[in-house]
């Protein structure tokens, strides 16, 4: 089990934590009203809280949840956001964001908390409100929203919209909480893409963006882009004409250097593979999830969660990795295979899954399912998997030092930081401010050859940017974070 002490958890050593198959589904709320009366389209997680979106109306027990509802895992109760017959929205969620207080929520609605609120709305947990996102009749998209994402003080919206706050967006827009105004990606008539945009993931500077389109700033980009926000440049997945992948992508995950893709595609960067891949930004190079013919699912994919070297999955497939698999499946990046989700015939779940979840040893499911495990659980469940010990000796030992991207990023109030050591020695892994000023120390100390982790916690500190450094030996490596409450 981890054992949280201040700013630092080991969760990699010489020994391992890593997941095992068998694990256990289990419903969010009992009897035969668990979970919610109509599909889930999103999930997000915000300490002891899962909110959800989607088409549903009530919660477990029959209590009014318009179109979103937050259950907290603590105390297992369902709350409503807002108060009477005007809580949530009046319209279907397809996506949603958290960042401290607020949960920013996106879809086809025109009403949250009964004010007019064009198809996307702020909540805030602790006055219990609900705010547009800019004021007037000009708040909000004119369109479909299905995609959120947010950095610091900016919210970065995409959809089937054509204008943001009166103003000319093409399918992407951003949002500042601090001005109120809303912004384009990009300038003149080829800002933002060509077409709907239906996942959005933010990683430092850049904002990854997939969906249906082939051009992003008037520059080929087939399905999936980049955005850089320091530059305020477009740039494709890979080079030629055989960038991204083709067609579609319906979902994006990021996790150091690598950005994960899933989607109905059966090609990325010209290469086979099947509905999901993942893109290395340091090599510039595309990979399949599996190899020869089985590699990825045998379906569309809709979601994507990480934890650690895994990656869970989430469709409308029946097979990942030339398994039975029923539409969620989990796959390992240390040892390139697929697993199910449960064991038998009753792994997973009975229908399509929307979206995904992940923390610890929990993954949490949405979708249009009535069955997870073989029991019922009506449009969400939870699976849990048990961990084991492996020694940290029978995993392959790095050949250089290394310091990964830290994730989440932006982060509330903890984010993890991943690094290497190919040979037993002194390193230090430190915090500092803008101003240079240290502000955590997080490793101090001799370590083993191997693959480590530290999860920092924020908490007490102002929201903003900060650095992580990492020295050992010659090996001297500094990155950016970001503390958003």
């Amino acid at each position: 089990m981890k054992r949280r002490i201040p700013f630092l958890i080991l969760l990699v050593g010489v020994l391992s934590l890593q997941l095992n198959a068998q694990g256990t589904w289990s419903t969010l709320g009992t009897g035969s009203s668990n979970g919610v009366n109509n599909f889930v389209h999103a999930l997000v997680l915000s300490g002891d809280n899962l909110v959800m979106g989607g088409r549903f109306t009530t919660q477990s027990g029959g209590l009014p949840a318009n179109r979103v509802v937050r259950y907290n895992l603590t105390t297992n109760t369902w709350h409503s956001l807002g108060t009477g017959e005007n809580n949530g929205l009046d319209n279907q969620v397809n996506a949603i964001a958290v960042s401290g207080d607020n949960v920013f929520v996106g879809g086809f609605f025109t009403l949250a908390g009964g004010q007019p609120a064009s198809r996307v709305a702020r909540f805030n947990l602790t006055t219990n409100t609900w705010h547009t996102l800019g004021t007037g009749t000009s708040n909000g998209v004119n369109s479909g929203v299905y995609a959120l994402a947010v950095s610091g003080d900016n919210v970065f919206v995409g959809g089937s919209f054509t204008q943001a706050g009166g103003l000319p967006a093409n399918r992407v827009a951003r949002y500042n909480l601090t001005t109120d105004t809303w912004s384009s990606l990009g300038t003149g008539t080829n800002n933002g893409v060509n077409s709907t945009v239906t996942t959005l993931a933010v990683s430092g500077d850049d904002l990854f963006v997939g969906g249906l389109f082939t051009q992003a700033g008037g520059q080929t980009a087939n399905y999936v882009a980049r955005y850089n926000l320091t530059t305020d440049t477009w740039s494709s997945l890979g080079t030629g004409s055989s960038n991204g992948v083709g067609p579609a992508v319906n979902v994006l995950a990021v996790s150091g250097d690598n950005v994960f893709v899933g989607g109905g595609f059966q090609q990325a960067g010209g290469l086979p593979a099947n509905r999901v891949a993942r893109y290395n930004l340091t090599t510039g190079t595309w990979h399949s999830l599996g190899t020869g013919s089985s590699d990825g699912v045998s379906a569309v994919v809709n979601a994507l969660a990480l934890v650690g070297n895994n990656v869970f999955v989430g469709g409308g497939f029946d097979q990942a990795g030339g398994q039975t698999t029923n539409r969620v499946a989990r796959f390992n990046l240390t040892t390139n295979t697929w697993h199910t989700l449960g064991a038998g015939t009753s792994n997973g779940v009975n229908a399509t899954v929307f979206a995904l979840a992940a923390l610890g040893n929990n993954v949490f499911v949405g979708g249009s399912f009535t069955g997870a495990g073989g029991q019922s659980a009506n449009y969400v469940a939870r699976y849990t998997e048990p961990f084991t010990s492996v020694d940290e000796e029978n995993r392959s030992i790095p050949t250089s030092y290394r310091l990964m991207q830290n994730y989440p990023n932006p982060f509330n109030p903890s984010t993890t930081i991943r690094f290497e050591v190919p040979r037993s020695g002194f390193v230090t892994l430190k915090v500092y401010n803008l101003l240079g000023q240290e502000v955590a120390v997080l490793v101090n100390e001799v370590k083993q050859a191997g693959r480590h982790e530290v999860v920092w916690e924020a908490t007490g500190l102002p929201s903003g940017v900060y650095f992580y450094r990492m020295r050992a030996e010659t090996f001297d490596e500094t990155r950016r974070l970001v503390f958003a409450r």
